[in-house]
């Protein structure tokens, strides 16, 4: 079991099935059991999956204090996450709307009241990583200022740029500069794919990149083995909303490749255990455990 720490964002998260995007021009639509409200946000999708995957997870964010702070830590409490390194610091809980018509429209509503203005309380954060030997960094304000530290501590750094249009890319230049393990995705970037991360490897020296495709799966580079290459995506279950996919690529992946050392198989596990995860509605719900992933692993990469 891997002691990993997590700083990234937690929101609020409606999520709604709806018949088309944009919506129909109707007044009133009756949707009936097509709404759900939980909690989502990169860092803590990605606290969430290594926990069910078996890992002790430190969980860095903000929240606000707020009536969504109760249900908060009743959630965490029963994933089994501490809110001992959530702050409530802020006017009022993230919360973000995601209107889904099928497995690839979707429009997303953002409301992150002022958590990219705070900065997190070092002494806290100095508490929470003693023990832990892999940090995951989304790519928040507030994580930027721990990324050095992280790094001459000998801590294994993650971070996820997301959809960055160049490798000179001002918000995440310090995101790519400080990880051993790259991820992003290939949004915004021309083709071919690997010139541009070799581009990237040039510049920042990353040990591990990895560039999610969606449904034509993903391009891993490895230094050590000066490999690039491509693996395929799987179908293990029916898509019912790709949010989140990315986040649980990256969780499965650190998870395998801590416990293994890796990359390859790592890689396949972690594109099984996306594949399965957005049968779901929720980006933070819908995950395997590492013995199902294992059972899967057998079935499809033979």
């Amino acid at each position: 079991m891997s002691k990993i720490l997590v700083m990234g964002p937690i929101y609020a998260e409606t999520t709604v099935k709806v018949s088309s995007i944009p919506l129909p021009d109707n007044r009133l639509i009756d949707n009936n059991f097509g709404i759900i409200t939980g909690f989502s946000g990169h860092g803590y999708n990605v606290s969430r999956a290594l926990k069910k995957l078996g890992d002790s997870v430190r969980f860095l964010s903000f929240c606000g204090n707020d009536s969504f702070k109760l249900m908060l830590d009743d959630e965490l409490a029963k994933t089994g996450i501490s809110n001992e390194y959530v702050i409530p610091c802020l006017d009022a809980t993230p919360h973000t709307i995601v209107l889904f018509s099928d497995e690839k429209n979707r429009q997303i509503i953002n409301d992150l009241k002022e958590s990219n203005e705070v900065a997190y309380d070092e002494s806290i954060y100095e508490k929470a990583i003693i023990d832990c030997d892999t940090v995951v960094f989304c790519n928040s304000n507030y994580a930027r200022p721990f990324l050095k530290k992280a790094k001459d501590a000998g801590k294994m750094i993650v971070t996820d740029v997301h959809d960055i249009k160049d490798m000179d890319d001002e918000y995440n230049k310090e995101f790519m500069q400080y990880a051993d393990v790259l991820c992003l995705n290939h949004a915004n970037l021309k083709e071919p794919y690997e010139d541009f991360i070799k581009e990237i490897e040039n510049k920042y020296h990353n040990e591990i990149i990895i560039l999610g495709m969606g449904e034509k799966g993903a391009i891993l580079y490895v230094k050590k083995d000066n490999f690039i290459g491509t693996f395929p995506t799987v179908r293990t279950r029916k898509i019912v909303n790709t949010l989140g996919a990315g986040d649980s690529q990256l969780s499965a992946f650190v998870h395998f490749y801590k416990k293994t050392g890796n990359p390859y198989y790592s890689l396949k596990a972690a594109i099984l255990f996306a594949s399965y995860k957005i049968g779901n509605p929720s980006a933070a719900h819908g995950f395997l455990t590492e013995e199902q992933v294992e059972i899967f692993y057998n079935t499809i990469w033979k």
